[in-house]
């Protein structure tokens, strides 16, 4: 009597034609996407190389490659903001100032968009979370804001762009953090950069008022008064260095020794 395992025999199971047909449709279409989006960064950028905006053009080339990545690891968007926003609050040429726009300005809402896009098309494994209280209250407050510089500023062009610097910018790396949910990966990256950060930051400080020199003038609007290292600013100065120094102090306080 033959056993059950060798009078069994393997049956292939059908994939329906509907679902394939399904499959291969929309594989086509995200090709189809994509080949055109190409196409026309590749026209752009020959666009901008021909008008003399290399920098542009560079960015365009790398955009595609940004989007992967910042799709793929949504944090490495506020480790590039924390590690390069820093030193071009000061600018000196126009191509400087399109990088700095580029970083501070459209870094944090790209990523922020990017995360949102992949997780409401299921890109992304992790769905997008519900709003709670605070973000209630933060979308509260930013249409209060705008609502209030809009009708009684003299100058609302001007005050709505430091709102955006000052208040949007950072509710978007909040918005990051809050739908991604980086986990150890982010913190590796973090710390280091924290501790380089503060060091740096220091050490202009009191650059500026021991040898004020050796720093570009832009770094130097407050000499004689008040250390801002690159920040150009007292208060982001002292938050920098305090979020900086605490977050160090804490990894060290906590470091196993031998390390």
């Amino acid at each position: 009597m033959k056993s059950l395992s060798s009078q069994a025999r393997f049956v292939p199971v059908a994939v329906p034609r509907t679902r394939s047909r399904q499959l291969i449709s929309s594989r086509a279409f995200y090709a189809l996407v994509i080949t055109g989006a190409i196409s026309v960064l590749a026209m752009l950028a020959a666009y901008l190389v021909v008008q003399g905006d290399w920098h542009l053009a560079a960015a365009l080339i790398f955009l595609p490659v940004a989007v992967i990545v910042l799709q793929r690891y949504p944090y490495m968007g506020i480790v590039a903001w924390l590690l390069l926003a820093p030193f071009l609050m000061q600018t000196f040429t126009t191509a400087e100032r399109q990088i700095y726009w580029l970083i501070h300005r459209g870094l944090a809402p790209i990523t922020l968009g990017i995360v949102v896009v992949s997780s409401a098309l299921r890109i992304r494994a992790r769905e997008l979370p519900r709003l709670r209280l605070p973000e209630y209250a933060m979308l509260g407050y930013l249409l209060v804001s705008i609502l209030s510089i809009l009708i009684q500023n003299p100058t609302p062009a001007q005050t709505l762009i430091r709102f955006y610097d000052a208040v949007v910018i950072p509710m978007c790396l909040y918005g990051i953090v809050r739908i991604s949910m980086p986990g150890k990966a982010f913190i590796r990256w973090l710390i280091p950069l924290a501790f380089l950060l503060t060091v740096t930051q220091a050490g202009i400080g009191i650059l500026s008022w021991v040898r004020p020199g050796l720093l570009p003038s832009a770094w130097l609007n407050y000499v004689g008064l008040r250390a801002t290292g690159s920040l150009n600013s007292p208060s982001v100065y002292t938050t920098t260095l305090v979020f900086g120094g605490l977050l160090t102090w804490h990894t060290a306080m906590n470091m196993r020794r031998g390390w």
